[in-house]
C-alpha cells in the first residue's frame, strides 16, 4: 500500500540519526512491518517510560563508587541464553500471542535484562507509578536499608535509599551494588552518579547548589506527572460507571489535567534553565587539572562508563517515542477496527480497558516523556568526557582511610 510505504520511509528518515544499536535497528525495522495499532503505540510508550525510569535511577539513585561494576555489567551484550529466556517472557504478553501481527520489542528485552542486573524485583510495565508527597522518615529508610543490606548496614547509603523509597519504591536494588571494593578495601560510596562527579570537582559548592535546585524542580515535575496519572484513572472510572451522568465530574478532571500539565511545563522550563547552569559549571571541570588518587581515577573511569550507558538508554527510549509519535495518527484512525479485532483476541476485556485508559492522556504522556528524555540526555552529555584529561595525569598517593568509629555502621 502506498500509505504504508510512505510511513516506512518517514520512520526510517526520522529515526536514522538515532539508530545506533542492534536493539534500535530491530525496533525500527519491526515498526515498518506492523499494521497500525494503538495497543502497540501504548506498549512502546510504556517501554519508553520504563527505560526513562532506569535512566533516572542510574543518574540519581544508584549508589556509586570506584568499585561499582553495574555500569560495565549493563553495557555487556546479552548472553544468547538470556536473550532466548527473556524473549520467551515478553512473548507471554497477550499482544504477542500466536497469530499476532506484532513481535516482542528488542528494546523491551534489553530493558528486562538491565532490570535483572540492577534489581531484586521490579514492577511490570503497566504498574501505577508512585510518588510520595510526604518524604519517607528515618524509620522507613532504616527499614528499607535493613531489608536490602542487613541489620547493620552503613547509613552512608541512606540518601540513595531515600531516593528509591520516594520516587521508585517498587524497584528493590540488589545488595551487591552497595558492596564494591577498591584494591581489596571498601570503596568510598556516593549517593548517586552526580554526587560522585561533584566529589571530583574543584568547584563542588556551586555544583551542589545547582543540583539541589534541580532536585527541587524535578520533584515538582514528578508531582505533576503523578497528578495527571491519578486524574486520568479517575476519568476512566467515571466513564465506565456512567459517562453521561458523570459528565460534569469528568469535565472538572479534564480541566485539572490541563492545570497539572501547565504546572509540569513551568517546572520543566525551570529545570531547563538550571540544566544550562549545570552544564556551564561542569564545563569548568573539564579544564581542571588536579591529580587524582588511584581510587579517584577509577571512580572517574566508572563515571564515564555510566554516562555512556545512560546515553545509550536514552537512544533506545527516544527511538520508541519517535516510533510511537509516527504511528499514533494512523493507529487512532484504525482504532475501531482494532477494537473489533481485539474482541476475539486473548484477554480481550483487559486489553481494551488498557487502551481506553491510556488513550485519555496518551499524547500528553508522549510529550512529557520526550521532554524528560531530552533533559536526561543533556544531563548525561554534560558529564561526557568530563575527566578525560585528568585520567591521563599521573595519580598521587592514595591517602590512608581512617578506621571507622565504633557504631558507625549501625
Amino acid at each position: 500500500m502506498p500509505g504504508t510505504r510512505r510511513l516506512r520511509r518517514l520512520l526510517l528518515v526520522v529515526l536514522l540519526p538515532f539508530i545506533g544499536s542492534c536493539a534500535t535497528v530491530l525496533e525500527t525495522y519491526q515498526a515498518t512491518q506492523e499494521p497500525p495499532s494503538v495497543e502497540m503505540v501504548i506498549d512502546r510508550v510504556n517501554t519508553a517510560a520504563r527505560v526513562f525510569e532506569l535512566e533516572d535511577i542510574m543518574l540519581h539513585a544508584m549508589p556509586f563508587s570506584a568499585g561499582s561494576r553495574w555500569p560495565q555489567d549493563c553495557a555487556k551484550p546479552i548472553p544468547l541464553g538470556d536473550t532466548a529466556q527473556l524473549a520467551a517472557i515478553v512473548a507471554q504478553d497477550a499482544l504477542f500471542s500466536p497469530g499476532s501481527f506484532f513481535r516482542p520489542s528488542a528494546i523491551r528485552i534489553r530493558t528486562l535484562y538491565l532490570q535483572s542486573i540492577l534489581f531484586e524485583s521490579a514492577p511490570n510495565l503497566h504498574y501505577q507509578r508512585k510518588y510520595l508527597d510526604t518524604p519517607p522518615d528515618n524509620n522507613a529508610i532504616r527499614a528499607f536499608g535493613k531489608k536490602i543490606l542487613g541489620e547493620n548496614y552503613n547509613p552512608v547509603f541512606n540518601p540513595s535509599l531515600y531516593r528509591f523509597l520516594r520516587y521508585t519504591p517498587d524497584f528493590v536494588p540488589r545488595r551487591r551494588h552497595f558492596e564494591g571494593k577498591f584494591e581489596g578495601a571498601p570503596a568510598e560510596y556516593f549517593a548517586n552518579l552526580e554526587d560522585a562527579v561533584i566529589s571530583l570537582a574543584d568547584n563542588p559548592e556551586r555544583l551542589q547548589q545547582i543540583r539541589d535546585d534541580m532536585r527541587e524542580t524535578d520533584d515538582a515535575e514528578k508531582r505533576a506527572v503523578r497528578d495527571i496519572d491519578d486524574a486520568t484513572r479517575q476519568i476512566k472510572k467515571l466513564k465506565d460507571e456512567d459517562e453521561n451522568k458523570n459528565a460534569s465530574e469528568i469535565k472538572d478532571l479534564e480541566n485539572e489535567i490541563a492545570l497539572h500539565r501547565k504546572e509540569y511545563d513551568t517546572a520543566a522550563a525551570r529545570y531547563s534553565e538550571l540544566l544550562t547552569a549545570w552544564k556551564l559549571e561542569l564545563a569548568k571541570v573539564k579544564k581542571q587539572t588536579t591529580a587524582f588518587t588511584p581510587e579517584q581515577r577509577e571512580l572517574a573511569v566508572n563515571i564515564q562508563d555510566a554516562v555512556d550507558l545512560v546515553k545509550s538508554l536514552d537512544l533506545d527510549s527516544t527511538t520508541l517515542v519517535f516510533i510511537a509519535m509516527a504511528r499514533l495518527p494512523d493507529s487512532l484512525m484504525n482504532m475501531p477496527d482494532e477494537l473489533k479485532r481485539l474482541l476475539h483476541a486473548p484477554f480481550a476485556g483487559e486489553r481494551i480497558a488498557r487502551i481506553l485508559l491510556n488513550i485519555i492522556s496518551l499524547k500528553d504522556n508522549i510529550m512529557i516523556i520526550r521532554n524528560e528524555l531530552g533533559q536526561h540526555y543533556a544531563e548525561a552529555n554534560a558529564m561526557d568526557g568530563l575527566f578525560a584529561g585528568r585520567i591521563q595525569i599521573a595519580t598521587v598517593k592514595q591517602p590512608e582511610k581512617p578506621h571507622p568509629a565504633a557504631g558507625e555502621n549501625n
